[in-house]
């Protein structure tokens, strides 16, 4: 027989047996084979009931279109504002602050009012990249990332 250990390396032979079992395990089951471009499933697997999680669902092209434009229509050439730092946070010098506070309130007479978004009232996951920020590959397409600059001005929303 070809499948004997005199003729294959035990481990090799192990994992060749696990392959065949899972195959097979997989056809009498009829568990979904998906795969990650399409959503066609194996002939055996073919039932309404087994159809995949709702969370599991890739968004389609249109779907993803749909829900940037929403989000940029509400976000682009805003402002946003953390609001979910801690405000609180004692500060080591005293007249540094002030200066801050004077200058603050000066700039704040000469520019007009802008319009600012907080950043608590965006929705969960969320991302936040300025420039020079450091992001993972990782692909979750219901993660909204706001790309910022340095000011905070908002320039684009994608999800990703």
């Amino acid at each position: 027989m070809l499948l004997d250990s005199k003729y294959i390396h035990p481990r090799l032979l192990f994992i060749l047996k696990l392959t065949i079992f899972i195959v097979l395990f997989i056809d009498t089951t009829q568990i979904p084979l998906l795969t990650p471009h399409t959503t066609t499933t194996h002939s055996l697997a073919k039932r309404q009931d087994m159809s995949a999680p709702e969370s599991f669902r890739m968004p389609t092209k249109e779907e993803q279109e749909a829900r940037v434009a929403e989000w940029e229509a509400k976000l682009k050439d805003k402002y946003l504002v953390d609001d979910t730092a801690s405000n609180n946070a004692p500060s080591s010098d005293a007249k540094a602050d002030e200066q801050t506070k004077e200058s603050d309130e000066t700039d704040k007479a000469e520019e007009p009012q802008r319009e600012t978004v907080l950043l608590s009232s965006l929705p969960q996951p969320l991302r936040i990249i300025k420039p020079g920020s450091r992001i993972t590959r990782d692909l979750r397409p219901n993660r909204m990332n706001v790309v910022c600059d340095e000011n905070g001005l908002i320039l684009k929303v994608q999800f990703y």
